[in-house]
Parts: structure tokens; C-alpha cells; sequence
């Protein structure tokens, strides 16, 4: 009798089942999620990574921190889309994630969903502190960024 009692106390102790949970608290998985990047910049960015070399990881790493250095800038408002056509889309938006996943806290998480998924499709050898070299250190409001890169982070996801 002490034994049923027991599984029974542990059976009403279990996780509730996911029915049970509300929806915007239900972890999903990749295929699952309603946001889905454009297939263009998924290419770019697979093309970013080379054959994953050493030598590909310095050169992406070089070319992350020319176009953090041109986004730097208080008026990066206005050069923006400048950059995006001197550094690529790709580079930008590796810049524009790292920035959004540093600030998500003070976004209240815009963004970050998007972010997420452009910094898993860099490789394992592009570490955190690699990504700190992208950050965005414009010298305007934190807050700035959902202004001038807005438009951008909508252009390149498929909502379903």
C-alpha cells in the first residue's frame, strides 16, 4: 500500500503535460518555429564560413571587425544602408545579432529571436568572444538599433 501511495504522490509531482502549458510558454523546436530566415541570407551566411579553416575564420573575423568599425558611428543611421552594400548582408547581420543578443535585456528581447538563429548558422569555431568583436558600439541610445536596423531584421525573416 505504501508503494502505490508513493507512485501515486510522485505521479501528480511530474512536469504538467505541454497541452497543459500556455503556447507563447511552450519551447519549440527549429522546424517548429514561426520565424524562419530568408533562404538568400542563409546562403550568404553559409558562405561566410569558407571551408571552416582557420585562415576563413581570421578572414570572416576581418571583415566583421571592418564592418563593426563603419557601424560605430553616431550617424549610423544614415550610413546603414551604405554599409549594407559595402560589407554585404551577411557580415552586417552577423554585426546587427551579436549587438541585438548583448542588448536583449534592454530590448525586452526584440529582436532576439531573429538573432539567435543568425548566430547559430556561424560555426563552433567563431566563439563568444570572437562575437564581441562584431558589437556595435554606436554611441547613441541602445535602443537605436531597433530605429535603423528595424526595417532590415523584418526584410530578412519569412513569417508563416
Amino acid at each position: 500500500m505504501a508503494g502505490r501511495k508513493a507512485a501515486v504522490m510522485s505521479g501528480s509531482e511530474r512536469r504538467p503535460k505541454p497541452s497543459s502549458i500556455p503556447k507563447n510558454r511552450q519551447a519549440k523546436g527549429r522546424k517548429g518555429n514561426d520565424m524562419n530566415l530568408d533562404r538568400t541570407l542563409v546562403r550568404e551566411i553559409n558562405s561566410l564560413i569558407g571551408d571552416g579553416s582557420r585562415e576563413a575564420k581570421f578572414a570572416l573575423l576581418k571583415r566583421i571587425d571592418a564592418a563593426k568599425k563603419d557601424l560605430s558611428t553616431p550617424q549610423v543611421r544614415s550610413t546603414f544602408a551604405v554599409c549594407l552594400r559595402k560589407h554585404g548582408r551577411a557580415v552586417v547581420a552577423v554585426c546587427v545579432a551579436a549587438t541585438l543578443d548583448a542588448r536583449k535585456d534592454r530590448l525586452d528581447y526584440w529582436g532576439w529571436r531573429w538573432a539567435n538563429e543568425i548566430l547559430s548558422l556561424l560555426p563552433k569555431n567563431i566563439t563568444r568572444q570572437n562575437l564581441e568583436r562584431a558589437l556595435i558600439d554606436d554611441g547613441i541610445h541602445p535602443t537605436a538599433i531597433c530605429d535603423y536596423a528595424g526595417s532590415f531584421v523584418r526584410l530578412t525573416t519569412e513569417e508563416e
